[in-house]
């Protein structure tokens, strides 16, 4: 409200800098809270504070970084000093002081409080990445691979569990690295058996890993985990070697066959089958007509269920701006429409696949978490394996569902078109 700005003694501001939109986008939300709020201490944290510090080094602002990110209150009672410009530029990330795992957790018992709260919990576990790739500044931002104990996780986990978390998605900058900053190699696996052995968890997911970190050990375990979704989300980037290795990412298309092979068999006894996601970045320096005609033939003989697209964007002081033959950005653009045309593709005969199995057996349903609603009207969620279905309340009432696993039967397929996704339109079956 400008008519209170004098009001206003304090703005927090969480940066990004993962694009150079983000980057710039971040820098003008600090400069208009700053003419909004002339008077007003403006705190600057995340990652664009930390990249580019002196963007923001002005004299109302408090520059955090996400060094100091998690002192947040100690800096508001005077008892931690925010650190200098000078001090930002001239270490190098592996040689800061960063903050631990655990210090940027919230507590359990504020995620799942209530019985409307989500079901799903996004659980950071590792932070950091220490791989430097051409086109990403993250390692600055975030510093270098650190990870959250075993012990420790279970902990949490179970925190969350007697709250009413039913479902948990493991994240991290670099999940793949999880462990190697205390063992030689990483533990990801390990922590993956003991939740499950160790927790009440009803189901376990993994957000995004490479295509090397997905090996047989873990899939050969994952097959015959109850509590493991059959859903994984593989950070690709591209599946042509060439341009893989101009990203100086550490594997070639060999081993991404290899790798979406072996997770393609992982789930024939689920329907449906094993959902894969993919990242995929398209018109990268270096990236010909040719490479790209190459890539599309390739994604459409691998077995994947969908893409998340995202067209090459320079991000300062990453080596791929040096990088020759700059691809125009609308060739960018109309590169990811023909991949994001092919993901919708993909997708809906997905969908439309596994319909058809229900067709075909009058009596199957499958188990969807309840994770959203409309009061009196709908509820929506997943099933293990990411299939998005959506029921009409009707005989049920609401506070019967949320939270909790319901048995659900796919009727027919949406598709929305402007959102690129599918979801079924389904009904409960039992409660």
């Amino acid at each position: 409200n400008h008519a209170n700005a004098e009001e206003v003694g304090l703005c927090i501001v969480n940066t990004c800098t993962v694009t150079d939109t983000a980057d710039k986008q971040s820098v003008k939300t600090v400069k208009k809270l700053s003419t909004l709020y002339p008077h007003a201490k403006i705190l600057v944290a995340g990652c664009s504070a930390e990249v580019s510090p002196e963007k923001y080094h002005k004299k109302n602002n408090l520059i955090l970084g996400n060094i100091g990110k998690n002192k947040i209150v100690q800096t508001l009672n005077h008892d931690f000093h925010p650190i200098g410009v000078k001090e930002f530029l001239s270490k190098h990330p592996m040689d800061r002081e960063w903050p631990l795992v655990q210090d940027t957790l919230f507590p359990p018992e504020f995620i799942n409080k209530d019985s409307t709260a989500r079901a799903r919990v996004f659980l950071k576990i590792q932070e950091g990445c220490n791989a430097f790739c051409t086109f990403c500044i993250i390692p600055y931002g975030r510093g270098p691979s650190r990870s959250l104990a075993i012990a420790d996780v279970i902990s949490y986990i179970n925190s969350l569990v007697q709250n009413g978390t039913q479902e948990i998605v493991l994240t991290g900058t670099n999940l793949g690295d999880y462990g190697k900053d205390w063992a030689k190699q990483s533990k990801l696996l390990e922590l993956l058996q003991a939740i499950c052995s160790e927790t009440k968890l009803e189901r376990l997911r993994v957000s995004s890993l490479d295509p090397l970190d997905i090996n047989y050990k873990i899939l050969n375990w994952a097959k015959d985990e109850p509590k493991f979704c059959n859903h994984f989300h593989v950070s690709l980037q591209s599946p042509c070697s060439k341009i893989l290795k101009l990203m100086k990412r550490k594997y070639t298309f060999q081993d991404v066959h290899r790798s979406l092979c072996s997770i393609s068999k992982l789930a024939n006894n689920v329907v449906g089958g094993v959902f894969i996601g993919m990242d995929i970045i398209t018109g990268f320096p270096g990236e010909t007509g040719q490479d790209f005609d190459w890539t599309v033939h390739a994604l459409e003989h691998l077995p994947w269920t969908r893409l998340h697209v995202f067209p090459y964007s320079e991000r300062a002081k990453t080596p791929a701006t040096r990088l020759s033959h700059v691809v125009p950005i609308k060739e960018r653009e109309r590169r990811s429409e023909v991949l994001r045309k092919l993901s919708l593709e993909r997708l809906n005969k997905h969908y439309r696949d596994t319909l058809q199995i229900f067709y075909n057996k009058p009596l199957l349903s499958v188990k969807m978490l309840v994770e959203n609603f409309k009061e009196d009207m709908w509820i929506s969620g997943h099933t293990e394996n990411y299939l998005k279905i959506v029921c009409l309340m009707k005989k049920y009432k609401l506070n019967q569902a949320v939270n909790r696993f319901i048995s659900v039967r796919p009727l027919s397929i949406t598709v929305n078109t402007q959102a690129q996704d599918v979801f079924y339109i389904g009904e409960i079956m039992c409660i």
